[in-house]
């Protein structure tokens, strides 16, 4: 199926050219207005970007979505339900991707109500394709991360690096197995990575992404 050339021509001048982007092995971020085309080889994560929020294709996002992937992948190798938590959700993109790649369980949270709002938009969008059946399960509340009493499986953040420094131990404290970091330019990698080596973290595998970098601590 193909859209007529006026259509296309006439998307540039609202869609920024933001187009899909492939991310890790199975992956891919689709925008919304692009999802008339989905691919059988991939997970299609459709995503609104907002006003504010972007369209999931920031380096610190692929970074996020990579280490994700390796540690679901990891966890499925065991027995028993994967619970999974996204500290400052954004768009919900991490999640989502979260629940496709076969987390169980899944809280997000965010302080701001607009962000809150677009993730269950985008929900919503992607409960129209394959991912129907899996996206119940995703919680999403307006807050900060210190109300969650539970602790998951995986806690991923991916927020500014002063942010992260501050947030550590709630962050450490409520991660059983893994703990994503993403959000980190070159120029704080040693001390964020300095920060999060506790006793209980180990620093398990860094990545960089055009002067963006992501931490897996090991926090079992």
């Amino acid at each position: 199926m193909k859209r007529p050339n006026k259509w296309r021509s006439a998307e540039k001048g609202w869609t920024g050219g933001i187009v899909p982007v492939d991310v890790g092995r199975s992956l891919r971020i689709v925008p919304y207005w692009e999802s008339w085309r989905p691919r059988i080889d991939r997970h299609d994560l459709i995503i609104d970007p907002g006003a504010s929020f972007g369209a999931g294709n920031h380096p610190t996002t692929i970074i996020g979505l990579e280490l994700l992937e390796k540690t679901i992948s990891d966890l499925l190798c065991q027995d028993g339900a994967i619970s999974f938590l996204d500290v400052g959700t954004g768009t919900g993109v991490l999640s989502i991707a979260a629940k496709a790649l076969g987390c169980d369980f899944i809280v997000a949270c965010d302080l701001d109500p607009c962000a809150i709002h677009l993730a269950q938009r985008n929900v919503n969008l992607n409960s129209s394709t394959g991912l129907q059946q899996k996206l119940w399960g995703i919680d999403f509340y307006i807050g900060p991360v210190d109300v969650m009493q539970s602790d998951f499986d995986i806690v991923i953040a991916n927020l500014a690096a002063p942010v992260l420094i501050r947030l550590k131990t709630e962050l450490v404290s409520r991660c059983k197995q893994y703990l994503i970091l993403s959000g980190i330019p070159d120029s704080m990698f040693e001390l964020v990575k300095e920060k999060f080596s506790v006793p209980g973290a180990h620093l398990e595998q860094t990545i960089r992404l055009n002067e963006w970098n992501g931490f897996i601590f090991n926090t079992r």
